[in-house]
């Protein structure tokens, strides 16, 4: 009798192991959250064959045979009954395509169109003011959306471990310098009511439909690129060449399973080691460029500064068959932009930037700037000159800066082409970020120097860097002296003189007579003779 009680007694603890049972680390979970674009486009017969291995927690309440946190294969709609596609069925489809058989995957999706990201601020959401129609939606959620991911991402947590979050928001918030900082807050939230860690569970976040293909708020992609500098463990998701509904804002049906593969290419590279969590600076391609815009596939990431519209040309190009046209610009400082990443281009460091630019109706010649947008460490807007060159009507010229250095503890960059005065539209070609020093091939190059010391660097016109630190002359000639620093040829500086100033090496004179200050930049003060640009002696 005893012998037969221990063996009842050690089936039943063999039986509630099992039924409290770790969760399967081969079952993916990701969880999902946005407006419109998380749960728009019309679903097709294609979009219902899913492998069973790709399974979904129903976010919602009696949504046909469905109930609440319960697991179902994820045959769309994902979000709730009045949901459409979005992007993250083939963000699942693609996943389990990719990944070994053994594992599965699984999302938890909430989407409320229209919706402000405040609307998943866990202490700001009850203060939200939405219109009457979003109130039904919201409910859906037992009125707190944030809330609902939350509890569903601990139920999920049972059978599976939780691998990354998504979000496709921005919309409602179009403009909003602050959102990095908002969304910020909502994905912390999430790590520390899930128990997660941000170093093992990245944030992916999508793009907006571009302004080339119609977005109405194409501009915000600007402000999305900015999130992985506030966000180390984000990652952006583009949207570059998806088509839109005709609204402005929602993508088509073949878009959302084109960024869902996107989504889960970034996952993979993530899973695989390729691309790491963290992300902290980056490395130039093969070419040796951080970027290199052709326009021979859309506006690449380019956006309207301004009063301006930009798109992809096949009128004319430097070199290729695209180009960027920029017009119905209303002021000079409205053109064409483009952001940059603070993990790429460090504050305080130096890169090689260049544009080519043309401009065909306006005045015979006319200066254009190559500049920089930022944020300085109070957070005011600051504005630099990375390049400044006369253009005649008709032709290519490049806007070039082999050393041009970042401003220190700067953020939110902007690399943006604009003119002096003229309204003229214009094109863009040829847009590279290079390692400092690079030379960049360009027409009737334009380039010039960040050195805001009193010294000329002939080097500069010349393609090679300025000197930083040695002042043995090495070789001689009719430029000048040229020294050696990291097993490359460079200029060492001469020092200013009375015949000769700074602006000299950016091939504009020196002021002969002018003091008064029209300008200023990283390479010094800025007056006017003669019509002309000219350079005031330090």
């Amino acid at each position: 009798m005893r012998t037969n009680f221990i063996i009842s007694i050690a089936t039943l603890v063999l039986g509630v192991a099992k039924t409290f049972a770790e969760p399967d680390p081969n079952f993916h979970i990701y969880l999902a959250f946005g407006q419109s674009n998380m749960l728009s486009g019309d679903i097709e017969s294609q979009d219902k064959n899913v492998d069973s291995r790709f399974q979904m927690i129903s976010t919602v309440n009696d949504c046909g045979s469905r109930r609440l946190g319960e697991w179902y294969t994820a045959v769309p709609p994902l979000a709730s009954c009045n949901a459409g596609l979005g992007p993250v069925p083939y963000f699942g489809n693609t996943l389990v395509e990719k990944l070994p058989k053994e594992i599965k995957v699984g999302v938890a999706v909430v989407g409320i169109a229209g919706c402000d990201i405040q609307l998943f601020e866990k202490d700001r959401y009850q203060s939200y003011e939405h219109a009457d129609w979003m109130t039904y939606y919201i409910d859906e959620y037992g009125g707190n959306p944030y809330g609902r991911l939350v509890d569903m991402g601990k139920i999920a947590q049972k059978s599976g471990v939780i691998k990354g979050i998504l979000v496709h928001q921005g919309e409602t918030n179009n403009g909003n310098q602050d959102w990095p900082k908002r969304l910020k807050g909502v994905y912390e939230n999430l790590l520390t009511d899930l128990g997660l860690k941000a170093e093992n569970v990245p944030l992916i976040v999508g793009e907006l439909v571009q302004s080339d293909k119609g977005g109405i708020c194409g501009g915000m992609n600007n402000i999305i690129q900015t999130v992985p500098e506030v966000i180390p463990t984000a990652h952006i998701v583009s949207s570059e060449g998806l088509e839109q509904q005709g609204d402005g804002f929602h993508f088509t049906s073949a878009s959302h399973r084109i960024l869902g593969k996107r989504y889960a290419e970034v996952m993979l590279s993530i899973l695989d080691g390729t691309t790491p969590i963290k992300q902290g600076g980056g490395e130039p391609d093969k070419d040796g460029y951080y970027f290199h815009n052709t326009f021979e596939n859309g506006a690449e990431r380019w956006e309207n500064r301004g009063y301006a519209s930009v798109a992809q040309s096949k009128d004319t190009a430097y070199k290729g068959n695209g180009s960027l046209y920029c017009e119905k610009r209303e002021y000079n400082w409205s053109g064409a932009s483009r952001s940059l990443s603070s993990n790429v281009f460090e504050p305080g460091k130096e890169f090689s930037f260049s544009a080519v630019v043309k401009y065909d109706e306006g005045p015979e010649s006319q200066t254009f700037f190559l500049s920089l947008q930022y944020n300085d460490d109070s957070g005011e807007t600051q504005y630099d000159k990375i390049a400044i060159v006369k253009v005649t009507q008709g032709e290519w010229v490049q806007l070039a800066n082999t050393n041009y250095k970042i401003p220190a503890n700067s953020s939110n960059l902007m690399f943006y082409i604009e003119t002096e005065e003229e309204l003229s539209s214009f094109y863009v070609d040829e847009a590279i970020a290079a390692p400092a020093g690079t030379k960049i091939e360009g027409p009737n190059s334009g380039a010039s120097s960040s050195s805001s010391d009193n010294t000329q660097c002939f080097a500069i016109k010349l393609g090679y860097s300025c000197c930083q630190q040695t002042t043995k002359v090495v070789y001689e000639d009719s430029d000048g002296e040229w020294g050696v620093e990291n097993g490359e040829w460079c200029g060492i500086p001469s020092t200013t003189s009375s015949s000769s100033c700074w602006s000299s090496a950016l091939g504009y004179p020196c002021c002969t007579v002018s003091t008064d200050v029209y300008y200023k930049d990283n390479s010094g003060s800025w007056g006017v003779e003669n019509g002309d640009w000219c350079g005031i002696p330090n």
